[in-house]
């Protein structure tokens, strides 16, 4: 027990009475405490209040942000909310693997956050990801224009109707100081 944090030691405290713990351990739990000098009363009742919130947190609703073909990208929107502190949840994503029209049919594979961060997934959404490479290869310049294309429709529909994989993105990357592309 003496090797556990404050923060874990005081959640032990918190849940006294739940038939999580056997009744000896809380006396020890105490004590360890006490020899460290923590406020008992004042931390039980912070660890209480944290797990309450904890509770509501995960009865919040889940709201579909954005939909995707691919896994991949559905992967990529879960890392960027991630990344800005946003619990990300993904579903339908399995029912892909079986066949890409299967994915269509059920409406993308979804990338869902909890209602409450909504509105801050929107916006990270919105903004556009940096790109990785910022400057020339070539030369060093960062005045690098970056272009996304898509297969054009008649594409994405042969790959529709025969089952093949989705729509490829091509990404290029051009300097418009020494014209370098890659």
């Amino acid at each position: 027990m003496a090797e556990r944090s404050d923060s874990e030691l005081t959640a032990i405290l918190a849940s006294h009475g739940s038939g999580d713990w056997q009744p000896e351990v809380y006396p020890i739990v105490e004590s360890i405490l006490r020899s460290r000098g923590v406020e008992i009363e004042k931390a039980v009742a912070e660890a209480r209040a944290d797990q309450e919130r904890s509770k509501d947190h995960d009865t919040d609703e889940l709201v579909v942000v954005s939909t995707y073909l691919t896994p991949a990208e559905a992967h990529l929107c879960r890392t960027r909310l991630e990344q800005g502190g946003i619990e990300a949840f993904i579903s339908d994503e399995q029912i892909s693997a079986i066949h890409f029209g299967f994915a269509v049919a059920v409406g993308g594979i979804k990338v869902s956050v909890r209602s409450t961060d909504v509105a801050a997934a929107s916006a990270i959404l919105e903004m556009e990801p940096a790109p990785a490479d910022a400057e020339c290869p070539k030369c060093g310049s960062s005045e690098v224009v970056h272009t996304v294309r898509t297969d054009r429709p008649s594409t994405v529909s042969a790959n529709l109707l025969l089952g093949v994989s989705p729509p490829q993105n091509e990404h290029a990357s051009k300097c418009s100081q020494c014209g370098a592309e890659w």
